[in-house]
């Protein structure tokens, strides 16, 4: 499922009153360096979690950029997200290499 009920941000300007107007000319330049790519968002939830949260705003923040790029919401079966829950908190653990 794809997401597309975004909330409405303030336009570039504002941010460059707040970062400089030298911070935003700085991203539409790397903006432009993604021309003709689709970038794509993938995760479990629309709402919770710090994921979410995050795609909420920086997928419409990288479209007023000129980024080609969506969200979507995939669907599967419980024993799948217990799959993968468990590989991401592996991952996050402080002492994932076996080596000292």
């Amino acid at each position: 499922m794809e997401v597309t009920d975004f909330p409405s941000l303030p336009p570039l300007s504002r941010y460059g009153q707040i970062v400089g107007e030298g911070t935003i000319r700085e991203l539409e330049e790397l903006a432009d360096g993604l021309e003709g790519l689709r970038l794509k968002e993938v995760n479990s939830t629309r709402h919770g979690g710090g994921v979410a949260e995050l795609l909420s705003s920086y997928i419409p923040f990288l479209r007023m950029l000129g980024v080609d790029v969506e969200w979507n919401i995939m669907k599967a079966e419980t024993e799948f997200f217990k799959v993968t829950k468990t590989l991401h908190n592996f991952l996050k653990a402080e002492k994932v290499s076996p080596y000292p």
